[in-house]
């Protein structure tokens, strides 16, 4: 065996090594929900962000910030393993490409991009056939997390030309609230409403807000507040007020 044969057969084996390894990385972050770092989380907690939120908000936030971090090691780890598997099948690609590392990088980008393509129409596939198909809601859970279920159901007993009055400071229900329910006249009053007041004094707080509407068309007042407090909340979360 030649040297060059040798060498060539050396550096196979270490990218195949190198695609096992990254592999394993990749089967690891699928397993795992996120990717917490307590340094980083240290840091952001370090540098808020200079708007008001909650302590449940800036834990949402960091959820959120792992999840999204699991997901980027994920897509990393699967095309380095991808660009060296294929690297060691095609050694012509490292001349094509004008080195070893750029067609690692090349190949492990053109994998995962057609991962993603794949994912995506299987998933459009599968929304057309259970019906839950629509630009909205797709983005929804991702918007409003646990609250997305409640948003909807509240949407559905409204329609198209109705008015909505959002009464609440949570900036995250309210651009929720504002996509779930588009088509709809949408009002905010970006106040907190006290737990013990009840749906009557509610109503009679929000009669004037919102402009008349003419039938078939109704009002109706969307708490923030009561949608955030979830079981614990004392009102209901969608109030209809008088025509």
């Amino acid at each position: 065996m030649s040297a060059e044969a040798a060498a060539s057969r050396g550096a196979r084996a270490v990218l195949l090594a190198l695609a096992v390894a990254f592999a394993g990385g990749a089967v690891w972050a699928a397993s795992r929900d996120s990717l917490g770092l307590p340094w980083l989380e240290a840091w952001t907690r370090a540098h808020p962000d200079p708007r008001p939120i909650s302590d449940q908000e800036e834990a949402r936030l960091l959820r959120t910030l792992a999840e999204q971090r699991r997901q980027d090691a994920l897509l990393l780890l699967a095309g380095l393993a991808a660009g060296c598997a294929a690297l060691a099948a095609w050694p012509a690609l490292g001349r094509a490409a004008g080195g070893p590392v750029l067609a690692v990088l090349a190949a492990g980008s053109v994998a995962v991009g057609l991962g993603a393509v794949v994912q995506s129409v299987r998933g459009q596939l599968q929304g057309a056939a259970d019906g839950s198909w629509s630009l909205g809601d797709d983005s929804l859970p991702a918007l409003a997390g646990p609250h997305a279920a409640e948003l909807r159901a509240a949407r559905d007993r409204t329609a198209a030309g109705d008015a909505v009055l959002l009464v609440g400071t949570n900036p995250i229900l309210h651009n929720a609230a504002a996509w779930t329910f588009d088509g709809r006249t949408l009002l905010a009053v970006p106040q907190d409403v006290p737990a013990d007041v009840d749906a009557g004094s509610l109503r009679a707080f929000a009669s004037d807000k919102l402009p008349a509407v003419a039938a078939p068309a109704r009002r109706w007042l969307l708490d923030l507040g009561a949608i955030e407090r979830g079981a614990t909340a004392e009102r209901p979360i969608l109030v209809e007020l008088e025509p």
